[in-house]
């Protein structure tokens, strides 16, 4: 933010070829770390709900410190497919920081692919029947009013407050993801200035 907020000053990227490429490396990183991250907690809270005899035997704190490391590994793995073809990320004047050229449209639809898309379908599947299973199980609690048939309101309560995270999460990099689509395919930076602004601070929320 710093570095963008300079060049709204300035109208200029002033830091150099290196801080450019860093720029460029943690963005990817970041990004993928932040959706990867929501993925596993959707799984977290799917064998928390729907698989819950099994949560304590494969959630505990050497697997979920595996995880996070597992996670954060292919994060800083997703910008070397990039680097290694032998490109170079850019400054992007609109987008107010550096990132991967429109030429380089291979590389996004394989982040998308991998980075978002698989992510995504996890989170939905995951939620999908968290939920389910919150309904039918209360639904059982209030047929039959046992006390073991219900879920604890803890985890309905941490469950939904996930659940809404990841729901703006989704609703903020959407134009994002809409933005970059349309350039793609145009071939050009085909967003008008004010767009790629709020593009970039859209991913600072």
């Amino acid at each position: 933010m710093p570095m963008s907020t300079s060049v709204l000053l300035t109208s200029r990227w002033i830091f150099g070829k290196f801080i450019c490429q860093c720029e460029g490396f943690l963005a990817i990183v970041m990004a993928a770390a932040s959706t990867q991250t929501l993925a596993v907690t959707a799984i977290n809270r799917y064998f928390g709900i729907v698989k819950c005899l099994l949560y304590r035997a494969y959630f505990t704190k050497k697997r979920t410190t595996i995880l996070i490391l597992g996670v954060w590994t292919l994060s800083f793995i997703a910008p070397l497919p990039y680097l290694f073809a032998g490109f170079e990320f850019v400054f992007h004047p609109g987008k107010l920081f550096c990132y991967v050229p429109l030429r380089a449209s291979w590389y996004l639809v394989f982040i998308v692919a991998i980075y978002v898309t698989l992510p995504s379908c996890v989170i939905l599947f995951c939620y999908t029947r968290v939920f389910y299973t919150i309904r039918q199980r209360n639904k059982l609690f209030q047929k039959t009013r046992e006390r073991g048939s219900a879920i604890s309101t803890d985890d309905i309560r941490v469950t939904k407050v996930l659940f809404v995270i990841v729901l703006f999460y989704f609703l903020c990099w959407s134009p994002v993801l809409v933005i970059d689509l349309v350039d793609t395919i145009s071939g050009n930076m085909a967003t008008p200035r004010e767009g790629y602004i709020s593009y970039t601070f859209q991913q600072l929320r």
